[in-house]
């Protein structure tokens, strides 16, 4: 144990490019004292040794704090941010990638999960993982996204009460358990706010 503990302490860290030894007491001790040799060795001055422990703490400061500064977001979202997520990753049903928009929702933040993933708020409709990371995520500015703002209608209100939305077009279909499945662009929403409607539905309504 002894031995594993050394050798732990003696190699040479990644975050500080220094041994746990030469962080804490300035040396790296070598094979020779474990093993009770008692020859005169050189060692420095008191100042020397002052002036060592000093340089040493400080670029070990220096390069941890390099290594926060990289691991760090360049950007901060809290919970409640509106943002926009990039649908690189995502499945899509259309036939080609170009076709695709780059960016979907917005989407709310309901959760930080930690400094480089978060929960949103999606629609039902996608059936993804809610957490995503940072890097997929792009804040919405005022000014910046004016043109990607776009009054969404209102639901039409029936004599039961219920609402109801107006369908754009049929974008796809499949079969469900022997049933099927109509993937419906909603008119005044974005592709990724479509819903899988099943047949009857619309035939009930028609």
């Amino acid at each position: 144990m002894f031995l594993l503990k050394f050798c732990h302490n003696n190699h040479v860290n990644s975050a500080t490019g220094q041994t746990a030894f030469e962080t804490v007491y300035g040396i790296t001790p070598r094979w020779n004292m474990l093993k009770g040799d008692q020859e005169e060795r050189d060692t420095p001055a008191a100042y020397s040794m002052k002036e060592k422990m000093k340089k040493i703490w400080d670029e070990a400061k220096a390069s941890m704090e390099l290594h926060r500064t990289l691991e760090k977001p360049s950007k901060e979202l809290k919970v409640g941010d509106k943002v926009w997520l990039l649908l690189t990753n995502l499945s899509s049903k259309r036939p080609t990638k170009k076709l695709d928009n780059r960016k979907g929702g917005p989407f709310t933040i309901t959760e930080k999960i930690s400094s480089h993933a978060y929960r949103l708020d999606l629609p039902k409709a996608i059936r993804v993982h809610n957490v995503f990371h940072i890097n997929l995520l792009s804040p919405v500015t005022e000014d910046k996204d004016f043109h990607w703002k776009q009054v969404k209608p209102p639901p039409i209100i029936t004599k039961e009460g219920e609402e109801e939305y107006k369908v754009d077009h049929v974008v796809n279909w499949e079969w469900r358990n022997g049933r099927r499945y109509y993937q419906i662009r909603w008119k005044g929403y974005d592709p990724i706010e479509d819903t899988m409607e099943r047949a009857e539905m619309f035939c009930r309504n028609a």
